[in-house]
């Protein structure tokens, strides 16, 4: 059973074990906090690439609509005018 270490934020560090070339089977203490700002870096990348489909679908369903009503009414579309 491992010993009950307190990390520097104030939680509970937790052991574990590198396995990496360099250091294979390192033992070392990690803060608790490392999992919980993991989780929110990815939830925040998962907004910010959600934003960025539902844009790219806007703007190709307004290029669609614009390419589909082309010189029907003789003046330019707003994409023509940028």
């Amino acid at each position: 059973m491992s010993e009950a270490r307190r990390c520097f934020c104030g939680g509970f560090a937790q052991l574990e074990t590198s396995w990496t070339k360099d250091n294979p089977e390192r033992r070392f203490w990690t803060c608790c906090r490392k999992m919980i700002d993991k989780a929110d870096d990815a939830r925040k990348r998962d907004k910010l690439l959600w934003f960025f489909i539902v844009i790219g679908v806007h703007i190709a369903m307004l290029s669609a609509n614009a390419n589909q009503h082309k010189g029907s009414s003789g003046t330019k579309t707003v994409l023509e005018l940028a």
